[in-house]
């Protein structure tokens, strides 16, 4: 199996539409961020530049949004590779196991997929901060801790690319196009979106979902005050109850085993015609 894992691996690597998507994603968070601190007001006036986090809480969820893409096309791309240049029909015929062939494409899909994913919704910020200053309107560590855990929901998501790469075996007509919905569903939360009712369940139920789940990781909590000059202020709460890290790591865990066995049940039966 470790000769397919490093396949997969140098599949990550030198695929070039992986590096595209991914570059892409980024430079479009990474603009999204400058333009929007340098914009005006309706009033035409310029506002004050904020610090990096500062800004976070305006903008966490929509680049969190942004990068689940990069992840599911990474996964949905370099699973279902071998299907397309039938390299895994002929492991099968030279007579190796189908776990193997199963588990030595989805184990570096979970590693690689919210690693990108990490870092492309951390780069713009990181490099916002390093031009605007970092500021301390959120605690560091609170920000590292939902990171960590982020990654939860991450590896959930990745496997049910893997499941669908598995079912559709197609990179651009099933895995990748189904795969987006994901990100889509992630998406419509950030902006707002509810119509269909189940949005509003996973909205108040993040757990539900890998996508409501990750994308709530970058919710704060915020109170507004002013000043005698009416000048605003933010206060967010940036504590996370013991139950929502219980619930994300527990439900992300199941979650990412169910999804592997239906992938692998899935190709398991498969007649691969």
């Amino acid at each position: 199996m470790l000769d397919i894992m490093k396949c997969q691996f140098r599949t990550i690597r030198s695929k070039g539409i992986i590096h595209i998507i991914n570059i892409m994603l980024l430079l479009t968070s990474i603009l999204l961020l400058f333009v929007s601190a340098m914009s005006a007001d309706e009033s035409g006036t310029e506002k004050p530049i904020l610090t990096a986090t500062e800004y976070i809480p305006k903008a966490l969820q929509l680049i969190m949004g942004l990068s689940m893409f990069g992840g599911t096309c990474l996964t949905a791309l370099s699973v279902s590779d071998d299907f397309g240049d039938k390299t895994i029909y002929h492991e099968l015929a030279a007579g190796r196991k189908r776990s193997i062939s199963f588990f030595g494409r989805a184990i570096p899909a979970l590693i690689a997929s919210p690693i990108v994913c990490t870092a492309l919704y951390m780069i713009p910020f990181i490099l916002y901060g390093i031009v605007y200053g970092w500021g301390n309107a959120l605690p560091t560590g609170n920000l590292i801790l939902r990171a960590v855990l982020a990654l939860f929901p991450l590896v959930r998501m990745s496997a049910f690319c893997v499941m669908t790469s598995f079912i559709f075996k197609q990179s651009l007509v099933g895995s990748l196009l189904f795969s987006m919905y994901v990100p889509m569903f992630g998406m419509s939360m950030v902006l707002g979106g509810s119509f269909l009712p189940f949005m509003n369940v996973a909205t108040k139920l993040p757990w539900l979902t890998s996508a409501s789940n990750f994308v709530n990781l970058g919710n704060f909590e915020c109170w507004t005050t002013y000043d005698l000059g009416l000048n605003q202020f933010f206060t967010y709460n940036t504590e996370l109850s013991a139950s929502g890290i219980a619930l994300t790591i527990v439900c992300s865990v199941v979650m990412t085993a169910v999804y592997l066995l239906i992938g692998y049940h899935s190709f398991h039966v498969d007649d691969m015609n």
